[in-house]
This record gives structure tokens, C-alpha cells and sequence, in this order.
């Protein structure tokens, strides 16, 4: 008989990437998860934690957006940046709806349930924690920098990222999603700053090595200043590897394409270049095609080649 039980996907990371990549999984016949970091600390997001104790709700909030399947004028709000002078300046109203529900009930899962709830999300979205997370990274220079959106500005390599508090726990939902994918995909975003946090919660890492999904990382197409400038594909796998202590990606997507110079910017970013021996040494396999997506003049994934790829891959495991 045929298997007709939706496929479960469990994608990890967070930042402006991964919203790409859900919007385009939500057309599909699937159970979708977004397990998002909360260690942001820059913009709206930042703000509001620095008045409020709650988890900052800016890449919740574009998850939820990438799933909502609403039509109605709460869902267009919902992503509306405050332009005015004044405090409100920055501010996006989902952000505001995110923090004012999550200090109304004590409870940030209620919150995010709620609004998923009024969005009419497809899927669901998890905080990786529900404690806010700092980011520390200890530099190649024994310097240690503290903060996420400070991180990437001191051009330094990085040697060890830490999350503070090192112990946060990730909720038993969480845990469950990716005890019972069929696959768990990372990224596309900032290596160390979106996806290695959600990695750095201990209950994750279990759950994700002890996971019989497929792992597959969706590699970045282009290097990114201050975190993985002059890296490799092989790189990128190594890093994460190496954070949760153990060999767990089972396949990389990686773009082929080449991206025209004149739209790779700011100086010093490159494309990202693909090492093969590296791959084998980090017993992955990579999955070669053209990723790419330049039609707005920046270079980002072509999700729906990138979820044609997930899906396959789903499908394969289901019927090997």
C-alpha cells in the first residue's frame, strides 16, 4: 500500500534565508517544522529584547510570514516596518505582536501558537529555545566577542562559538520533530550567527545525531564577511561538525552556477568554492546543480530547486 502519510521536513536555521526556502515548502503536500535561533540581538529584535525578557521574535516572525497562507490585512501588517521618527523607528508589527503575546501569557510557544493560529500557518515554527540566547565567539586571536550582530564585524576568524546560557534546553516539541522527520535540512544563512546556535542547544545535537532523517546541509552560494570569508563548501560542513562533535550531515547541496562578479559584493566576499577531497573527509555527499537565483539582481537560492532536491531525497529514503 502506498504510503500517503505527509512527508515530515524539519529545516533548522534562521536570518533571510530559510523564509525563501519555506515559502516554497508550504505549496507542497508536506509536515513542515521550522525550528528557528534565538540569539539575535540587532535591530527590531534587539530592542525589544533589551526592554522586554522575551526571545527575539524578528526571524520567528519571517518564518511565520514564508508559512502563512492568510490573505488578510493582519497578515500584510504583520511584516509593516515603522518608518517614522520616534521610537517606534524600525520597528516591524509582527515583531510587537510577537513580544506583547509572548509577555501576555508567560509563555512564548502560546504566542507563536497564537499568531500562528491567526496567519493561518502552514506548519509549524519552534524557537529552538525559549530562552534568549547570547552569542560568544572565542577568536582564532584569543579575543572573545560577545554578540550576535557584533560578531561579524570584527573580521576575525573565528575559533569556538558559545551560546550563553550553555545550558538552555530545547522544548520536548522540538525534540520530537526531528525525532520523527524524514528529513532535516540546515540553512541556507549565516553559518555561525543563524544556524550553528540552534546546533549549540545540547537537546538538538542529540536529537539530530540520534535521528535516522536524512541530514542535509543547503550550503551557502557565497562567503560572508566575517564569519566564513575564504571558505570552501567543505569548510562550512567541517565547522558545523566540529561544534556538535560528531559527523552527522549526510549530503550538501551546492551550487554549480557561477555568480557574475558584478553582483558579488561587498569587496571581499567570493563565491563559495567547492573542495571535494574536503567533502569525502567529512563523509558527506555533495548534490551538484544550479541553485541559483539572481532574478532580483542578488544572488540568493532557487528554492524551488532547492525543495525539489529535499523532496527527492525524502521520497528516495521513504521507498529504499
Amino acid at each position: 500500500m502506498k504510503d500517503m502519510r505527509k512527508r515530515r521536513i524539519v529545516i533548522i536555521g534562521g536570518g533571510t534565508g530559510l523564509p525563501v526556502i519555506l515559502r516554497v515548502l508550504r505549496k507542497h503536500y508536506l509536515d513542515i517544522t521550522a525550528v528557528i535561533t534565538v540569539g539575535d540581538d540587532g535591530g527590531s529584535s534587539g530592542k525589544i529584547r533589551k526592554q522586554i525578557d522575551v526571545i527575539p521574535p524578528g526571524d520567528i516572525r519571517n518564518a511565520l510570514s514564508a508559512l502563512s497562507e492568510s490573505e488578510s490585512s493582519i497578515a500584510r501588517v504583520f511584516q509593516y516596518r515603522f518608518q517614522n521618527e520616534g521610537e517606534l523607528k524600525g520597528h516591524v508589527v509582527g515583531n510587537l505582536l510577537l513580544a506583547a503575546l509572548a509577555d501576555m501569557h508567560g509563555d512564548a510557544l502560546e504566542a507563536i501558537a497564537d499568531l500562528s493560529n491567526i496567519l493561518n500557518v502552514k506548519g509549524v515554527v519552534l524557537p529552538a529555545t525559549t530562552i534568549p540566547l547570547q552569542l560568544q565567539a572565542k577568536m582564532t586571536d584569543g579575543s572573545v566577542v560577545v554578540g550576535e550582530s557584533n560578531i561579524p564585524k570584527v573580521r576575525k576568524p573565528i575559533e569556538q562559538l558559545e551560546i550563553v546560557p550553555d545550558d538552555a534546553r530545547a522544548s520536548q516539541r522540538v525534540v520530537d520533530a526531528i525525532k520523527e522527520a524524514d528529513l532535516i535540512a540546515f540553512g541556507p544563512g549565516s553559518l555561525y550567527t543563524s544556524i550553528l546556535p540552534n546546533l549549540l542547544v545540547h537537546d538538538i545535537a542529540q536529537a539530530v545525531i540520534s535521528s535516522k532523517a536524512q541530514k542535509v546541509y543547503v550550503c551557502n552560494i557565497l562567503t560572508q564577511l566575517g564569519e566564513t570569508e575564504g571558505f570552501s563548501d567543505a569548510d562550512h560542513v567541517r565547522i558545523l561538525h566540529e561544534h556538535v562533535g560528531e559527523k552527522f550531515i549526510d549530503h550538501v547541496l551546492v551550487n554549480e552556477k557561477t555568480v557574475a562578479p558584478a553582483l558579488i559584493f561587498p569587496e571581499g566576499v567570493t563565491q563559495v568554492d567547492s573542495n571535494i577531497k574536503g567533502m569525502e573527509d567529512q563523509e558527506v555527499a555533495p548534490i551538484f546543480d544550479d541553485y541559483l537565483d539572481t532574478s532580483d539582481g542578488f544572488v540568493r537560492h532557487d528554492a524551488e530547486r532547492v525543495v525539489e532536491r529535499l523532496i527527492a531525497l525524502i521520497d528516495k529514503s521513504r521507498h529504499s
